[in-house]
């Protein structure tokens, strides 16, 4: 399992920019997903990891060209579930809030 931090070793597939993008791409395809079978919290919780993965300090400095294409691809999401007045839109709002 890759740490957030560089005490262990990651698999060459997830350190790649490949795994990065498979993850990413899994992550904001649930984000998405408006079908009651995905509940809004798990929804909410997503917005919560990727808020806590672009804080400063939190992933190591060697991994910041990783932390930017995140929020490059998550930002418009996220701008647009924040317009809503529901736990997702909070969940959003604090993402964005957590990057600046």
């Amino acid at each position: 399992m890759a740490s957030l931090g560089g005490s262990e070793t990651a698999s060459s597939e997830e350190s790649s920019p490949t795994g990065l993008k498979r993850a990413l791409d899994t992550l904001l395809m649930v984000l998405k997903n408006t079908d009651p079978r995905c509940p809004i919290e798990v929804r909410a919780n997503i917005c919560t990891l990727l808020g806590q993965l672009g804080r400063k300090g939190v992933i190591d400095a060697d991994r910041e060209a990783e932390v930017q294409q995140i929020k490059d691809v998550a930002k418009d999401m996220l701008q647009g579930l924040s317009e809503g007045k529901d736990l997702l839109a909070g969940a959003a709002k604090r993402t964005l809030d957590a990057w600046n």
